[in-house]
């Protein structure tokens, strides 16, 4: 059986550019999550996970940031088949 994603999230152009802060990269990593049909499905843990990456309670460090990723990573194996393509 062939596995089928619902929605793609394309960041391996933001996620492979050094030239990029981790502010910025945050940034356009959230327009592109908002952009996505799951913005608009009233999905309480997706709009969480958005918040978090936009006001974190503790300033965004690398940690922080993987931290939040993998709650995405979670939500997004969770039955809401978003590929996630970073490479």
């Amino acid at each position: 059986m062939k596995t089928r994603w619902d929605m793609h999230l394309q960041i391996e152009d933001v996620f492979h550019n050094d030239g990029l802060t981790l502010p910025e990269k945050r940034a356009i990593i959230l327009s592109r999550l908002r952009a996505l049909p799951a913005h608009n499905d009233d999905d309480d843990e997706f709009e969480g996970i958005l918040e978090e990456l936009e006001h974190p309670v503790d300033p965004l460090d690398a940690s922080e940031f993987n931290s939040v990723w993998d709650r995405l990573y979670a939500w997004a194996d969770d039955g809401k088949r978003l590929w996630i393509q970073t490479f």
